[in-house]
């Protein structure tokens, strides 16, 4: 696979909006276009709670999406990778892959592994996306059901048909959980996983 510089990730659209390399002012961290890559940036603040919080409990993981759309061609495939920055303060991105042949806005996992709580501003830069070229156009794009996922974060897919939910918090900006009223039923558990090989 070769890896695609920013003039071919610029001429092949794959990004939406698509932005040369750009300083976000409030966090001092840079978007946009890199050299061999894309960073993205989230779409609404977001506060982490320490893996420890008396006041949030031990919630240190959240779901965000990306303020840029992706249009995934049949030949690349994306690796989401963190940010360097944010990962020396404990934050991750847990990393994944943008199947060829997808579209949507991404739906960003977050955790904080640090010991402090850490507020993610709105169009921050959040995570690095790596493109590569594939020998040929895949027989198989994408076509399961996150496919053109909204500007919204989108929860696990086996969840019982349960919706996620979010508050305006004036202090730690949107929060996003799933639905967990007293009377919901239980999440019913994942397949199990299968040996492609």
């Amino acid at each position: 696979m070769t890896i695609l510089s920013c003039q071919t990730i610029r001429r092949f659209g794959i990004v939406t909006p698509c932005h040369e390399r750009t300083r976000h002012e409030a966090s001092g961290m840079t978007y946009g276009l890199s050299g061999a890559g894309y960073d993205l940036t989230i779409k609404d603040q977001l506060y982490l709670a320490p893996q420890r919080d008396v006041l949030y409990g031990q919630k240190s993981f959240s779901i965000a999406v990306a303020q840029e759309q992706f249009l995934m061609p049949r030949n690349v495939l994306g690796r989401v990778c963190d940010k360097s920055s944010l990962a020396r303060r404990g934050i991750q991105v847990f990393n994944t892959v943008i199947e060829p042949g997808w579209c949507g806005f991404l739906t960003l996992e977050i955790a904080n592994h640090s010991d402090e709580s850490v507020m993610l501003l709105a169009g921050q830069p959040i995570a690095q996306v790596i493109f590569e070229l594939l020998d040929e156009e895949t027989e198989q794009p994408y076509v399961g059901r996150y496919q053109n996922q909204p500007a919204e974060p989108v929860q696990h897919a086996h969840d019982g048909g349960r919706r996620l939910r979010h508050e305006q918090d004036p202090n730690h900006g949107t929060h996003w959980y799933l639905d967990t009223e007293p009377d919901a039923p239980a999440l019913p558990p994942s397949p199990p996983l299968t040996d492609p090989t």
